[in-house]
């Protein structure tokens, strides 16, 4: 079998380690915390990527990929280095959330028997991969370090749960959810871990956002970022390894 897939898969689990600047373990929180919460978000919202044809797993991956790229290639490089720190923790955030999920669609496809495997891997857009790979090395080493990783951990904390507004498994404040200004939405069901979900979809079947739906407020982190930077220089850094621990 080709090892091309998991050459890609440690490469990037390869930049994400060099990126454990802090006392907290990011590859830690990126595998073990990041990952099934971003599956779990795209299984509910988009459907079960396990359970699609070896076709249609390389379409959806391809789409990853380009998502991936205009996170990270796009809109990071549009903010990094200027003079909007929010909007630049922002892109992290949505770079990392949109990453996690192309690594793991490739562990998924690694794990297919050899000629499923290959199937999928014949059909991959292998030029788009190697670029992202090469640009994950920027992201995890150059980029990122503009944040600490507690903070950037927090980020993607509020960015998970800001994306979750999508859904709820409470069928009692599901039927108080309405359609935006313009929409016509109707109501859907999804399953996930023995659990029913519901959310409000389009006529093509596409997951979208409720009346009232709020976006992340990252400027608290910016500014805690600044704090921490300055008890640093003091030499009174903060401890904040309990990453979910809400401040009063």
């Amino acid at each position: 079998m080709s090892n091309v897939l998991v050459n890609k898969i440690l490469e990037v689990e390869e930049n994400i380690k060099q990126g454990d600047f802090d006392s907290i373990d990011f590859q830690d929180y990126y595998e073990g915390s990041l990952i099934p919460k971003v599956v779990k978000f795209n299984t509910i919202c988009f459907g079960d990527f396990t359970e699609l044809s070896n076709e249609e797993k390389a379409k959806a991956i391809n789409f990853q990929i380009n998502i991936v790229n205009e996170e990270m290639v796009n809109e990071f490089r549009q903010f990094f280095g200027s003079d909007n720190p929010v909007e630049e923790l922002d892109a992290i955030a949505d770079t990392l959330f949109t990453l996690s999920y192309l690594h793991y669609q490739l562990g998924v496809v690694n794990d297919l028997p050899e000629e499923d495997y290959d199937v999928v891997n014949s059909l991959l857009n292998h030029a788009k991969l190697e670029l992202l790979v090469m640009d994950s090395d920027s992201f995890f080493n150059v980029y990122m370090r503009h944040f600490d990783a507690p903070i950037i951990i927090e980020a993607s904390e509020l960015v998970i749960a800001n994306n979750n507004q999508k859904f709820t498994d409470n069928p009692l404040e599901f039927e108080k959810w309405q359609s935006p200004k313009g929409e016509n939405l109707v109501a859907s069901s999804r399953e996930y871990g023995g659990v029913t979900y519901y959310v409000l979809v389009n006529e093509n079947g596409k997951v979208r956002k409720k009346k009232g739906f709020k976006g992340v407020q990252l400027k608290p982190l910016v500014e805690k970022q600044g704090e921490r930077f300055d008890n640093l220089m003091s030499g009174e850094l903060i401890d904040d390894r309990d990453v979910n621990e809400t401040e009063e």
